[in-house]
């Protein structure tokens, strides 16, 4: 009952019939079950200071990851730095540090797809081995039945 209660307040669902999609909302903030993969201009709007920092990805993400990392550690250790030198000055590395994230950020919503697409085959993978399996196990266990009802009716027939 009260979860009921809770559901009401915090999350509400809507179906969209004509399409299958549904959207909901959580906390007054609302989210949608299509898929499309965001663009650099979208996450703009979460943070007014936001830079591209890679040119085009084109299969080149992880590579574009490993210098966005390397440029946060970096931008740590000077905000560090600056923290000890003169802390009224920090502003402008957060915000150095906040576009690197928001880059990060992108480069991962981009990769999701294909994340999810290979979870998928691994998934389906191993539900076939496992069917599989059941299979042979299956049949191992009906041909000993056969084998046992065949020792069974020799066994009437040697008695008789």
């Amino acid at each position: 009952m009260r979860s009921e209660l809770y559901r009401g307040m915090f999350l509400s669902v809507t179906e969209d019939k004509s399409n299958k999609n549904f959207s909901f909302s959580i906390f007054g903030e609302q989210f949608s079950t299509r898929f499309s993969i965001p663009q650099f201009e979208d996450l703009k709007n979460r943070s007014e200071n936001a830079k591209q920092l890679f040119e085009d990805l084109k299969g080149n993400e992880i590579n574009e990851l490993k210098k966005l990392n390397h440029s946060l550690l970096f931008l740590f250790y000077e905000l560090v730095d600056l923290l000890l030198k003169n802390p009224d000055l920090f502003s402008s590395k957060i915000q150095a540090i906040e576009n690197v994230l928001v880059n990060f950020h992108y480069i991962i919503d981009t990769i999701r797809l294909h994340q999810a697409r290979e979870m998928i085959i691994d998934i389906s993978k191993d539900q076939i081995e496992r069917r599989k399996k059941a299979i042979q196990s299956i049949e191992d266990s009906l041909i000993s039945s056969q084998k046992s009802i065949k020792d069974v009716i020799e066994k009437i027939k040697n008695k008789k």
